[in-house]
């Protein structure tokens, strides 16, 4: 494990904007936009120094990195993010012993890597642009009602004197990548995406077109 000698810490700009409303009196509405460009983030382009002996036997490969390595990641800040938000917001302020929050989120964040985890590395190491696509944590829509609601009976010994405040959350599902959990495509990398498992890792002719593919693997 390496670390650009250029690495720069990530840095975020973020544009606000929001417009507030009173519908009735107490319940105030907000809607807004939010929208941050990350220059850069953390990317993750890997090498493989690929001797035979570390795919027969990797362990020994990862116990002595002088003399064989099998892979060898390079932290770099060279990555890009965006994030694009849309916010809708309703608000009951405390009256009549309880209060009501309830927000809408609409969101998409863009990205070309992921952070620290050698498992999504990029796929093809001289091609970082066709990396770009949904994060991993892109969220599209995200909805959360909150309330606190107060004990209307005050002359109860056992049920006066408390509150009570669920929350309720909704939100779509993340993007994800299938890992194969091994190195089927023999590409010397212990966990790899499983684009097609019904390939053949066998032959591998690197001379040949056919043989880079979306994981730029062995067909």
């Amino acid at each position: 494990l390496s670390v650009s000698a250029n690495y720069i810490y990530v840095h975020t700009t973020h544009l606000p904007w929001a417009v507030d409303r009173n519908l009735l009196p107490g319940a105030p509405i907000v809607s807004g936009v939010a929208g941050a460009n990350g220059l850069p983030t953390n990317g993750l382009p890997f090498q493989d120094w690929g001797a035979q002996q570390c795919f027969i036997n990797p362990g020994q490969c990862f116990a002595d990195p002088t003399r064989t390595i099998l892979q060898d990641n390079v932290y770099s800040s060279i990555a890009n993010a965006i994030y694009h938000g849309g916010i809708l917001e309703l608000r009951k302020r405390f009256s009549d012993r309880f209060t009501l929050m309830a927000n809408y989120t609409y969101s998409k964040a863009i990205d070309d890597s992921t952070d620290f985890n050698s498992d999504y590395a990029a796929f093809n190491e001289v091609n970082l642009r066709a990396e770009r696509s949904l994060s991993d944590f892109d969220q599209r829509h995200k909805v959360v009602v909150a309330a606190v609601i107060d004990s209307p009976w005050e002359k109860s010994r056992i049920l006066s004197g408390f509150e009570l405040s669920p929350i309720v959350s909704y939100n779509s599902g993340h993007p994800f990548n299938l890992l194969a959990g091994a190195d089927i495509n023999r590409r010397k990398r212990r966990a790899i995406a499983a684009w097609d498992l019904t390939m053949s890792p066998l032959t591998c002719d690197w001379a040949a077109p056919s043989s880079l593919g979306r994981d730029m693997v062995c067909t």
